[in-house]
């Protein structure tokens, strides 16, 4: 994905990149578009020291504004949260807060657990911290999140392409 800012900030950072610096305030949101995909909006978050999070980790914001790793289904499921996908890698530095953007519409790379995928299908919380899975469950289903995959993926594949809208994870029944 090479999604750029459509907006203008002054001394923003890329998408893409991830900053010790904050730049913009914690929970700015941007327009943003992709040559392949169109266009999208990700939100600017703070990583905690010594954390790290992978490219399409699909994270929640805390009180804080802090990406947090969505915990396992059977902790997050009927929560409600909204929740975004990790657009860079951010490598774990024990000195620093780190900032970066995250993924809250459009299509996006996202990490599943291994299993195979077929096209077109809702997306659940899965049983690993902040993965994907297409087994339905009740109160896990991501509500603004389906695959878009055109093929099937196979179970050793990390990722899927997901199109997203402002995802939450479903909420009380």
């Amino acid at each position: 994905m090479a999604y750029k800012s459509a907006d203008t900030y002054i001394g923003t950072q890329d998408l893409a990149t991830v900053d010790t610096v904050k730049r913009v305030p914690l929970g700015t949101v941007v327009r943003c578009v992709d040559p392949t995909y169109g266009e999208g909006s990700a939100i600017y978050l703070a990583i905690p020291t010594s954390t790290a999070i992978a490219a399409g980790l699909i994270v929640y914001a805390n009180a804080s504004l802090n990406a947090v790793a969505v915990p396992v289904v059977s902790t997050s499921k009927k929560t409600g949260r909204s929740v975004y996908v990790a657009l860079a890698a951010v490598a774990s530095d024990a000195s620093n807060i780190q900032y970066a953007w995250f993924l809250k519409k459009g299509i996006t790379a996202t990490l599943k657990t291994a299993v195979t995928v077929a096209a077109d299908q809702a997306v659940y919380i899965s049983t690993t911290a902040g993965r994907m899975y297409l087994t339905a469950s009740a109160g896990a289903q991501i509500i603004g999140a389906r695959t878009v995959n055109a093929a099937s993926v196979t179970s050793t594949t990390s990722t899927v392409l997901v199109q997203i809208d402002n995802p939450v994870l479903q909420g009380y029944s």
